[in-house]
C-alpha cells in the first residue's frame, strides 16, 4: 500500500483538530454551567446570615456523617468487588476506589472514570476491559436505583402544603417526577428487553438530527445492554448488588437526615431528607460539573426552598454540606494516594490512552 492521499491525510487531520476543538469547548461549556448555576444558589446571600447560619451549627453531627460516609464507601467498594469478580484484597481494592472517586470529583467531564480500571490493569494484571465493564454494571445499577428513589419520593412526597401563585409545587412535583420516572423506566425496560434492535432504532432516530450524536447515543445505549445482561447472566450476584445498592441509597438519605439535622431551622424529617438527596442527585446526574459544584447546591438547595424553608438557609446548608462531601472524598482518596505512591494526574491521562486504545 502506498502513503495515504493528501485529500485522506487532510480529512484526518480536520477530524483530529475538530475533536480537540469539541473538548475545549465542552470544557468551556461545562465550567460555564458549573458558574451559572453557583451564580444562581448564591445570589442574595448575605455573608452576614451565612456566617450567623455557620455559627449555629452543631459540629457533633459531622461524627455519624462520617461514620455513613465511610459506610457508603465500603458497601461500594464491596459491590465493586462482587462485579469486578477478580482476586484482589479487599483493603486495595478499597484504596483504588477511593481514588478513583476522588478523580471523578477532580477531573472534568467525568474523564476520571477509567482511573479504577486503569490502576487495577496497571497494579494487579487485570485486563483493563473487564474493570471498564465492572464500572459499567455500577453505573447501570446506580441509574436504577436513582429511578427507584425518584419513584418512591414520587409516591411519598413530604406533607406540606407550599403554593406559590396558586400552584401546589408539591403536588406539581409528584405528578412531574413521577410522570419523568415511569417515561424513564418504559426506556430502560425497553432497551433491557429488546436490546440491540432497540439501541438502532434509536440511532437511526437521533442520527437523523446529528451523526455525531446518533454515535454516542448507540455506543451508551449498547454498553447498557451489555451490562445489564451481564448482570442478568449472574442471578445470584445481581441479586447481592442490587442489595448493595440500596443499602448505598439508604446511607445516602440517612447522610442527608444528618447533614441537615445541623442546621437548627432545618426540621430535618427523613422524607424530606429523601426528597432532598433525590433532588440532589438528580441534579449531579444530569448535570456533571467538575466536582460536581454548582449542580450539587441547586439540587440541595433548591428541594429545601420548595419544601418551604428559608431560601438563605437552605443555601447556606447546600453549600456547607457540598463542602463537606468533596472534603471527604479529597481525603480519603489524598490518603490512599500517599499511601499507594499513585500519581493521579498521569493515572488519568495514561486512563484516557488506554481507553481510546481499548
Amino acid at each position: 500500500m502506498g502513503p495515504p492521499s493528501p485529500t485522506r491525510a487532510s480529512w484526518s487531520r480536520l477530524r483530529v483538530v475538530a475533536r480537540v476543538l469539541f473538548m475545549r469547548w465542552s470544557l468551556v461549556a461545562v465550567l460555564l454551567v458549573t458558574a451559572g448555576c453557583l451564580i444562581a444558589v448564591l445570589w442574595g446571600l448575605k455573608v452576614e446570615d451565612a456566617r450567623l447560619a455557620m455559627s449555629q451549627a452543631h459540629l457533633a453531627v459531622l461524627f455519624p456523617l462520617t461514620a455513613l460516609y465511610l459506610a457508603a464507601a465500603v458497601i461500594r467498594t464491596a459491590r465493586y468487588k462482587l462485579l469486578l469478580r477478580a482476586p484482589v484484597p479487599f483493603r486495595d481494592l478499597f484504596g483504588v476506589v477511593a481514588v478513583s472517586f476522588l478523580a471523578v470529583n477532580v477531573v472534568p467531564l467525568r474523564m476520571g472514570e477509567f482511573v479504577r480500571p486503569y490502576l487495577l490493569a496497571e497494579r494487579y494484571k487485570i485486563e483493563f476491559g473487564h474493570g471498564v465493564a465492572a464500572v459499567v454494571l455500577e453505573r447501570v445499577l446506580d441509574l436504577i436505583g436513582l429511578l427507584v428513589l425518584l419513584a418512591l419520593v414520587a409516591l411519598d412526597m413530604p406533607d406540606r402544603d407550599v403554593v406559590v401563585k396558586g400552584v401546589d409545587l408539591i403536588k406539581v412535583g409528584q405528578w412531574t417526577i413521577g410522570s419523568a420516572v415511569a417515561t424513564a423506566l418504559v426506556g430502560v425496560g425497553t432497551l433491557a428487553i429488546v436490546g440491540l434492535p432497540a439501541v438502532r432504532f434509536l440511532e437511526r432516530v437521533v442520527g437523523r438530527v446529528s451523526t455525531s450524536l446518533a454515535g454516542k447515543v448507540g455506543r451508551m445505549g449498547t454498553t447498557f445492554v451489555e451490562g445489564f445482561r451481564t448482570l442478568a447472566s449472574r442471578p445470584r450476584d445481581a441479586a447481592v448488588a442490587v442489595l448493595l445498592t440500596g443499602g448505598i441509597w439508604v446511607v445516602g438519605v440517612l447522610a442527608c437526615w444528618t447533614a441537615m439535622h445541623g442546621f437548627p431551622g432545618l426540621g430535618a424529617r427523613l422524607d424530606e431528607a429523601m426528597f432532598s438527596w433525590a433532588a440532589t442527585l438528580t441534579a449531579i446526574t444530569l448535570v456533571p460539573t467538575p466536582g460536581f459544584f454548582g449542580s450539587f447546591e441547586a439540587g440541595a438547595a433548591g428541594s429545601l426552598a420548595v419544601l418551604g424553608y428559608d431560601p438563605n438557609l437552605a443555601r447556606v446548608y447546600g453549600v456547607a454540606y457540598h463542602l463537606y462531601a468533596f472534603g471527604f472524598t479529597a481525603v480519603l482518596g489524598l490518603i490512599f494516594m500517599a499511601l499507594r505512591g499513585i500519581d493521579l494526574v498521569g493515572s488519568v491521562r495514561r486512563s484516557r490512552d488506554a481507553n481510546k486504545a481499548s
